[in-house]
């Protein structure tokens, strides 16, 4: 799998708009979608199913308190690094008239990085390009479909019809009706139980090219600065509820000069359905995981 790289926590309206200039560049894919469609149930109730995810304002943000961690290592070494490509879509909702919307971004996400491989996701739209080495995902905001995917996802998944956001049964229902009425597959694999993370079934779902849905109740969202020999974490953690989409993670562990663990920590990294691009969450560092899933599109 390709070399991962530290990250710098900044907004969504940053990014590189080089996009425009290579678009005329990129050829279609030429794979071949599936004729076949078949009708995914609504799961059976589960403890979280009352639980509804939304953002405090249209595109995200909310309430947060702002911590800084900064440390000093002899060595790390990385224990578990995979990711399903070098970059990936972080889309966001712009759209000011639809509220609560995490979900709903958190569905486009995974939409986004799929449509690469099965193009009639997203008709007339091309999620990004190929490079000599890997795939690039071109940012939120620069194509009209972006948004498009998450109004459709908004209607589909009855967001604030139930509730102030969107549960978990309502995105899994709305992520497949809009999936299979586009002419694919879709199948859902938890990697989690009892509120904690498998690694392991995380790291083989990741490795398959599958992104994983994290269901949040409380959350961290982290920028990463690391010469080497010390690092600097710059944590934004929020109480509120909260999807977010895993692409990638990397479980380090920091030594001193005498070989003894300092600390270890398994940075995921997220397409935080929020306007912050290139963070990471932290497993286990604040709020509470509810469930997470893995999501194929065949």
């Amino acid at each position: 799998h390709l070399q991962r790289k530290d990250f710098t926590m900044k907004t969504q309206s940053y990014q590189k708009l080089f996009g425009f200039v290579v678009v005329a560049l990129v050829a279609a894919l030429l794979i071949a979608p599936l004729s076949v469609v078949y009708a995914w149930n609504s799961p059976v109730a589960s403890a979280d199913s009352e639980i509804y995810y939304a953002d405090e304002n249209y595109n995200g943000g909310g309430n947060y308190t702002q911590e800084r961690e900064e440390f000093n290592y002899a060595s790390k070494t990385v224990e578990m690094s995979i990711s399903v490509n070098f970059n990936h879509p972080n889309y966001f909702n712009m759209n000011s008239a639809l509220t609560n919307s995490c979900a709903c971004s958190a569905g486009a996400n995974i939409i986004g990085y799929y449509d690469r491989f099965y193009p009639n996701l997203v008709p007339n739209f091309e999620p990004g390009f190929q490079r000599p080495t890997y795939y690039s995902y071109f940012g939120m905001g620069l194509f009209d479909e972006q948004q498009g995917i998450i109004n459709d996802l908004y209607a589909a998944m009855g967001t604030n019809t139930n509730g102030a956001g969107t549960s978990k049964p309502q995105y899994n229902q709305g992520l497949a009706d809009y999936v299979t009425s586009h002419g694919q597959n879709i199948s859902y694999t938890s990697v989690a139980s009892n509120n904690l993370l498998d690694l392991n079934a995380l790291y083989n779902q990741l490795q398959a090219g599958h992104p994983v849905t994290l269901f949040l109740n409380g959350y961290n969202i982290v920028s990463r600065w690391d010469n080497g020999s010390s690092a600097s974490l710059t944590k934004l953690l929020y109480t509120t509820t909260h999807m977010m989409v895993v692409f990638g993670m990397e479980k380090v562990s920091y030594y001193n000069s005498a070989g003894q663990l300092l600390k270890q920590y398994t940075y995921l990294e997220i397409a935080t359905c929020l306007d912050l691009t290139d963070c990471f969450y932290i497993v286990n560092h604040n709020g509470m995981l509810v469930d997470a899933e893995a999501v194929s599109i065949t």
